[in-house]
């Protein structure tokens, strides 16, 4: 009952739907699948450095942004 009264405020579900907002977790829990799916392909090994690296242009490429973010790659560190 507490937590429901502490975040009260975050619950207003009626207000979201009328927003046409969404208010599950299926479209974020999509997104991680497929954003995913790319490191997790059969016979795949990574290091944490080469999938720390390689994880911004997944991102830039699902996010239809790969050409800005080719433009200053090359000024970025390694990680």
């Amino acid at each position: 009952m507490a937590y429901f009264t502490d975040h009260r405020a975050r619950m207003t579900y009626r207000q979201f739907q009328q927003a046409k907002l969404p208010i599950g977790s299926g479209t974020v829990e999509s997104g991680c699948k497929q954003f995913k799916a790319r490191f997790a392909q059969a016979g795949m090994r990574w290091s944490r450095a080469g999938a720390t690296n390689l994880l911004p242009f997944r991102a830039a490429v699902m996010g239809q942004q790969f050409d800005q973010l080719s433009a200053v790659a090359s000024c970025l560190p390694l990680i």
